[in-house]
Order: C-alpha cells, then sequence, then structure tokens
C-alpha cells in the first residue's frame, strides 16, 4: 500500500471535518474578529472544507474507473465497488465554488453559494460513500488506516443578546440534536 490510503486519504478525511467544525465554531463565537477578518477566515474555512470534499469526491470517482496508465491512480477497492450516486450536483457545486474563474463564476447570493445544509449534506454522502468504499477494499487491513467521518458533529449557536453561545452535537444519521455545553461568552 502507497501513502494515499495510509496518509493522505486519512489527511483530506480528517482536514474535512476539522474544516466543518471550526467553522461552526467560528459563527458562533467569532473569536473577537472584526466583520472583516470574520468573513476572510468564514471565506478560507468555506474554501478549504469544499477543496477537501472535492478531493474526497474525485478520489471515489476514480476508484471506479479502470487504471488507464501507467502511473494513473492505484485501485484500492475491488471489481464490484461503484459508487452510491455519481455525484455530478455537488462536483459541479464545488468546482464553481472553488474554481469560479474557469467555470460559471463565483455565486454571488447566499443562498446559491455552498451553505451550511449543504455542508452538512455533503458530510453525509462522504461518510456513505467512505464506508461503502471500506466494504470494497483489496485488503481489508487498510481499513485500520482509514478515519471516519462522525456521525455526531458540532453544531453551534450564539445569541448576541445574552452573550451566551451553545453548543450542541448533532447526529446526523437520526438528525437529533442535543445541547452540549451552554456558555456565556467574554467576546
Amino acid at each position: 500500500m502507497d501513502d494515499r490510503i495510509r496518509h493522505h486519504l486519512r489527511y483530506e478525511i480528517d482536514a474535512l471535518v476539522d474544516a466543518y467544525n471550526v467553522l461552526e465554531m467560528l459563527a458562533a463565537k467569532g473569536g473577537g474578529f472584526t466583520d472583516d477578518e470574520k468573513r476572510i477566515l468564514t471565506n478560507a474555512l468555506i474554501e478549504s472544507f469544499c477543496v477537501h470534499a472535492r478531493n474526497l469526491y474525485e478520489f471515489f470517482n476514480k476508484q471506479t474507473q479502470t487504471r488507464r496508465k501507467k502511473g494513473g491512480m492505484p485501485k484500492y477497492a475491488d471489481g464490484k465497488y461503484q459508487l452510491l450516486n455519481k455525484y455530478d450536483d455537488m462536483r459541479g457545486v464545488l468546482n464553481i465554488q472553488i474554481t469560479h474563474l474557469i467555470y460559471e463564476g463565483r455565486k454571488t447570493s447566499p443562498s446559491d453559494k455552498i451553505g451550511d445544509a449543504m455542508r452538512f449534506k455533503m458530510l453525509d454522502q462522504l461518510r456513505d460513500e467512505l464506508e461503502n468504499f471500506r466494504k470494497h477494499l483489496i485488503d481489508p487491513a487498510w481499513s485500520d488506516d482509514i478515519p471516519t467521518i462522525p456521525t455526531t458533529l458540532i453544531i453551534s449557536k450564539a445569541n448576541a443578546a445574552t452573550n451566551f453561545v451553545s453548543f450542541s452535537s448533532c447526529d446526523t444519521t437520526t438528525n437529533e440534536r442535543s445541547s452540549v455545553l451552554t456558555f456565556k461568552s467574554s467576546i
């Protein structure tokens, strides 16, 4: 096995989940940043999430294709592995969000951009696809080197009127939320 499974796939998964969680925390706490600084950090975290999501969608897609040329993507999944979904819709939105100068141009309306709900949906899709991929590994021992995308994620909400910040978790398999921590912010 090369480093794609042991290190790079792990990195993409961890970075995706980390970007999601830090983005949620930034939305709740703000961190004492100016509005411009918060906008810049939010955009950077959204872009980071999108790059890692795109990399994972592309990786899984490549695993369903035959190895065409020397030096191409090695196969880690058996011949029975098929994508649960083509994900063309998500990949298209990600291409526009990330490489907007090449594709249709950056969306200007917040409702057209990759928002909370779409990021949440991507995590669900990628978690399911990762588990599907894991079932078809050529060498089942490789599974130990692949982290999971948690079903419980940080969801944050700030109340500016009271300076209270509430963190809760969300089990994405049931969409049940539970309050984990509430504290008064000094921000």
